[in-house]
């Protein structure tokens, strides 16, 4: 028995001594207010710990996944259930200038490219004007399925299949492959003459919300800042209604603040309702792993009234 146990111990330092594991560990948290409609703001604060795990197999692979412990500091939760654990769901398996993710957190390629426009945080949301917003894109933009991006040339491909959109509110490490829920996708980048131009298409095969969406961005330096042009066009399944639009962002930075402007346009074509954002938002460092934030964000051209005006947020983050 002795003996079995030393032959087995040195089998296994032999089979895994190449391997190169880590396990880091991170943390970030934030304080905000936000404030808009009604009268009154809203304070809110949260923190996040991740961790990021990691296997480099010494033959060329590398995989790795992540978790988190996390309450959110954008989002109004009740009680301690919006507190919760995430990830660790997901894989990912990086090889020879490619990558592939498999698990329930895959994101549906193509969907999302184009539309731009909007650059205060999710506390910003918390104001309660804008509520009514034109959507944009497929209303699934991940689910339970595998991905994979590579270099071809100087072009970026990324492509994914998706065996289950339905599951991404509680995200569930397994999928049925019955054909229902699918998505399928792809997207490119190609840089040309300074420039970056990608593009993307998607479907979704849900019965309901599903359909296609098609959309192209342009990404260039400009002034000392990054601008970006996009344009995107869903077409829905049944009656539920298409959808384009169009939008730009600029960013750069003032002395240590960074900055952001941004516009963004949408079109429900089927109802011939549209809606716009401008916003900006205003970051400046007060020392190592904190910063302070101003984000203001007008809504006009909603369903009604109430859902135009402007949110204003301010805040603070740290990392540890």
């Amino acid at each position: 028995m002795k003996k079995l146990l030393v032959i087995i111990s040195a089998l296994t330092a032999g089979l895994f001594s190449v391997a190169k594991a880590d396990v880091t560990i991170s943390g970030s948290g934030g304080i905000g207010i936000a404030s808009g409609s009604g009268g009154n703001s809203t304070i809110m604060n949260g923190a996040t710990v991740s961790f990021g795990l990691s296997s480099d197999l010494g033959n060329g692979v590398v995989v790795s996944t992540s978790g988190a412990l996390s309450l959110d500091s954008n989002d109004a939760v009740a009680g301690s259930t919006g507190a919760g654990v995430d990830g660790l769901h997901t894989f990912s398996i990086a090889t020879g200038g490619s990558t592939v993710v498999i698990g329930s957190d895959v994101d549906i390629a193509g969907d999302g490219v184009g539309e731009l426009g909007s650059v205060a945080s999710d506390l910003n949301d918390i104001g309660g004007y804008g509520t009514g917003t034109v959507g944009a894109g497929l209303a699934e933009e991940d689910g339970y399925g595998v991905g994979l991006t590579t270099a071809v040339g100087a072009a970026t491909f990324t492509a994914s299949y998706i065996l289950d959109t339905g599951n991404t509110a509680a995200p569930d490490n397994n999928a049925v492959t019955d054909g229902t829920d699918t998505a399928t996708g792809f997207q490119v980048s190609i840089p040309m003459s300074g420039m970056t131009i990608t593009a993307g298409y998607a479907s979704d095969d849900i019965a309901a919300t599903g359909g296609t969406t098609t959309g192209v961005e342009l990404s260039m330096a400009l002034g000392g800042g990054t601008l970006k042009l996009g344009t995107f066009d869903t077409n829905k399944n049944l009656n539920v209604a298409d959808t384009k639009g169009y939008g730009a962002t600029y960013a750069t930075t003032m002395g240590s603040s960074s900055v952001s402007i941004g516009y963004r346009n949408r079109e429900d074509t089927t109802n011939s309702r549209t809606s716009t954002v401008t916003s900006a938002s205003v970051s400046q460092s007060i020392g190592a792993g904190a910063s302070i934030f101003l984000d203001v964000a007008n809504y006009s051209g909603y369903t009604t009234g109430s859902d135009t005006g402007t949110n204003l947020a301010i805040g603070t983050s740290f990392t540890f």
